[in-house]
């Protein structure tokens, strides 16, 4: 529960740094509107500002870069899978658990809608759900992967699967993902065991 929060405030913090890159390209719109109203000798008043502004903003945009590049760095390495998707539900970005766990074959420049590469209805209608109400979920269901090679099929099992999913800015939405499974099958050797 406490790692699922340090996640969940994890995923707010990639949310917030989404919303700022947002202000500043309003921000950067509003900055050059009068540029293009005022005459040229106004324009030359504004330059040596509008430089020292331009630098400010590329050092605030290289800042965020590199927190957002951390933040993805520590949920790559996150014990949980945990995956996001836009205002489409294209995949944007998932970690290595996360395509462990639904078996995903997917690399950051494909532009794929989640339901073409992951065919779970529980987890599209978990987002939908997520968007529509603007509020954290949380589902549970079985995974039954799907597999386009017929060889690998015996070693591909059902897996109980657990998601809670967060809303982000812009229509986008978090899911981290837990493979509940071993805890199941511990159970029930232990169940038969008595």
């Amino acid at each position: 529960m406490l790692l699922l929060g340090f996640f969940l405030g994890l995923a707010v913090g990639i949310g917030f740094w989404v919303w700022q890159q947002v202000q500043l390209n309003r921000y950067l719109g509003r900055l050059f509107r009068p540029l293009t109203s005022h005459l040229y000798k106004m324009r030359l008043l504004l330059i040596p500002g509008l430089r020292q502004e331009i630098a400010m903003v590329k050092q605030q945009r290289q800042d965020l870069q590199q927190s957002l590049q951390t933040y993805q760095n520590l949920l790559d390495f996150a014990p949980v899978g945990y995956l996001q998707v836009d205002e489409e539900n294209q995949l944007l970005w998932c970690n290595r658990q996360a395509q462990e766990i639904l078996y995903l074959h997917w690399q950051p420049e494909q532009v794929r809608l989640l339901l073409e590469l992951v065919r779970s209805y529980e987890l599209d209608h978990l987002i939908e759900q997520t968007r529509d109400l603007q509020k954290p979920q949380t589902g549970e269901w079985v995974f039954h992967p799907s597999c386009e090679d017929a060889a690998e099929m015996p070693t591909i099992k059902s897996l109980a699967l657990r998601a809670s999913s967060l809303p982000l800015p812009n229509g986008q939405v978090g899911v981290f993902l837990e493979n509940r499974q071993p805890l199941l099958d511990i159970n029930q050797v232990r169940d038969r065991s008595f």
